[in-house]
C-alpha cells in the first residue's frame, strides 16, 4: 500500500510507491503561500535521498509539467541491469522467430513448452551493474529490483513469479525472444502460403492460421486451425476448432477430424469426423460425415447429396438429394464420432498382423486405443440412453427434399417417396 505524507500546512503532500522505488508530490489548492523550504522539509522529513536528479531528468525528457492537484515525480529509482543477468531455460537458437519466414519442417526443431514452465529466473550480482541497486530511501533492494527487471522482459503468454524471481509460461507454445528482448509463447501461428506434399511426424502445438490451402498433406494441430484457402487430398487433424473458409475436396480414409466445432464452405468426396457442431456454407457431396452435436447448412442454398451424414445433433439444412434419385442418407444416431473412431481404429489394427515384431509396438497402441474407446463407447451409451426422453431431436429440410432420400432420427425411419418442400422430421 502507498504511503502518504503531508506538510504541517497541508499544502502539499507525497505519495512513496509501495515498492520505494519512486515518489511523487502533490500541490494542493489553498490560499497559503508555497515555501519552497515546506517542500525541502517534506522531502527530508521523508527520509529521500536517491533518485531526485533521475526525476527532473525524466520529467524534462517527457516534458512534463507541475499543476495543482496533478502528481508529479520527485525521486526515482529504477535499476539498469543488463540482459546477461537473466538466466533463459531455453535454447534460444532453438525457437520460433516471429520476425523469419519458417517451414512447416522448422517445427521438428523448435523447442516446445508446457504451460506453468520456468522460462527464465534472475541471477545476478548487485555490484556488477552500473545501475542503482538502491531505493529512494538509500536501501538495497533487491526483491524490488528483481521484480522490476524481470517486468521489462514480459511478452505475450507469460508472467512473472515475483516470489521466486521467475518468468512462466502461461500457455503451451513455443518460446521465443522478440526484437526487444522480450521473452514470448508463441500459441498461435500464420503461414503465409500454401501447405503442399507435407508430412508433420509431431503435433504442432500451437493454433494455426494457414493463409492459402493444405494440399496433399498430413498435418495434426494441437489446437485451433483455420485455413483461407481449400483442404484437398490431406489427413488432418485438431483438437480445437476447424475453420475452413473454402471446401474440403478428395480428403479420404482417415479424412479430417476435429474435435471441437468445425465450420466449412463445402465437402466433397471426403471423410468428415467432428466431435462439436458442424457448420456448412454450401454443399456436401459423395462424402461420409459424422457431427456429434448436430450439422446445419446455409438455410437458403446448403445442399446434401450422395452423402451418407451421421449426427449425435439436429440436422438442419436447405436440400436434401437431386433430380436423379441420388441415394443420400441423413441420420441422427446415438454418439456417431466415438462408433466412427472404433471403425477406423479397426481398419487399422488390420494393417499390423500380430505375429509381426516390427509393427508389435504400434499395434499394442492400437489396442490400448482401442480398449478405452470401447470403454468410453460403453458408459456414454448408457448415459445417452438414460437422457433420450429430454431430447428434441429433428431433421429439418427448409427448401426441397428430393425422392429417394433416407431419413432416419433415432429409432424412426424414412426414404422420402416424392419432392416435398419444408420438412421437419422426428421420432415418433
Amino acid at each position: 500500500m502507498d504511503n502518504v505524507i503531508y506538510s504541517p500546512s497541508g499544502n502539499i503532500s507525497i505519495r512513496i510507491n509501495e515498492d520505494k522505488m519512486s515518489a511523487w508530490m502533490y500541490i494542493h489548492k489553498s490560499n497559503a503561500v508555497l515555501d519552497e523550504k515546506e517542500i525541502l522539509d517534506l522531502i527530508g522529513d521523508a527520509g529521500i535521498c536517491y533518485g531526485l536528479e533521475d526525476a527532473i531528468e525524466w520529467m524534462s525528457e517527457n516534458g512534463y509539467t507541475k499543476d495543482f492537484e496533478k502528481p508529479f515525480p520527485i525521486a526515482l529509482c529504477k535499476p539498469a541491469l543488463s540482459k546477461d543477468k537473466i538466466n533463459l531455460h531455453f535454447d534460444r537458437n532453438k525457437t520460433f522467430n516471429p520476425e523469419k519466414e519458417w517451414k512447416l519442417t522448422d517445427l521438428q526443431n523448435w523447442i516446445i513448452v508446457e504451460q506453468g514452465s520456468s522460462l527464465a529466473e534472475v541471477s545476478y550480482n548487485l555490484f556488477s551493474s552500473g545501475g542503482s541497486v538502491y531505493n529512494i530511501f538509500g536501501e538495497l533492494s533487491p526483491d524490488a529490483i528483481s521484480t522490476l527487471f524481470l517486468s521489462d522482459y514480459l511478452g505475450k503468454n507469460v508472467s512473472l513469479d515475483v516470489e521466486n524471481k521467475r518468468i512462466l509460461a502461461s500457455v503451451e507454445g513455443y518460446p521465443y525472444i522478440d526484437k526487444d528482448n522480450r521473452i514470448n509463447v508463441a500459441d498461435h501461428l500464420v503461414f503465409r502460403g500454401d501447405i503442399k506434399q507435407v508430412d508433420l511426424p509431431i503435433p504442432l502445438a500451437a493454433s494455426l492460421t494457414v493463409e492459402g490451402s493444405i494440399l496433399r498433406s498430413h498435418l495434426s494441430v494441437l489446437k485451433d486451425l483455420i485455413v483461407k484457402g481449400n483442404i484437398v487430398a490431406a489427413e488432418l487433424s485438431s483438437t480445437g476448432f476447424l475453420t475452413v473458409e473454402g471446401d474440403v475436396k478428395d480428403c479420404r480414409l482417415p479424412g479430417v477430424t476435429a474435435l471441437k466445432d468445425l465450420k466449412v464452405r463445402g465437402v466433397d468426396n471426403s471423410l468428415i469426423l467432428c466431435n462439436g457442431k458442424m457448420d456448412f456454407g454450401a454443399s456436401i457431396t459423395n462424402s461420409r460425415v459424422i457431427a456429434e452435436k448436430g450439422i446445419s447448412g446455409n438455410s437458403d442454398v446448403s445442399l446434401i447429396v450422395g452423402s451418407q451424414i451421421l449426427s449425435g445433433g439436429c440436422i438442419d439444412i436447405a436440400d436434401a438429394g437431386d433430380e436423379k434419385s441420388t441415394f443420400t442418407e441423413l441420420e441422427i444416431t446415438y454418439l456417431p464420432f466415438i462408433k466412427e473412431r472404433i471403425l477406423l481404429v479397426g481398419k487399422l489394427l488390420k494393417q499390423f498382423p500380430a505375429q509381426s515384431d516390427s509393427s508389435s509396438g504400434r499395434r499394442d497402441y492400437l489396442l490400448k486405443v482401442m480398449h478405452q474407446l470401447e470403454s468410453d463407447l460403453e458408459s456414454a451409451m448408457n448415459e445417452a440412453t438414460e437422457s433420450e426422453a429430454d431430447q428434441d431431436l429433428y431433421i429439418k429440410i427448409r427448401n426441397t427434399l428430393y425422392k429417394d432420400v433416407y431419413l432416419r432420427v433415432l429409432k424412426t425411419s424414412l426414404t422420402n417417396k416424392r419432392l416435398q418442400s419444408n420438412l421437419e422430421f422426428r421420432q415418433y
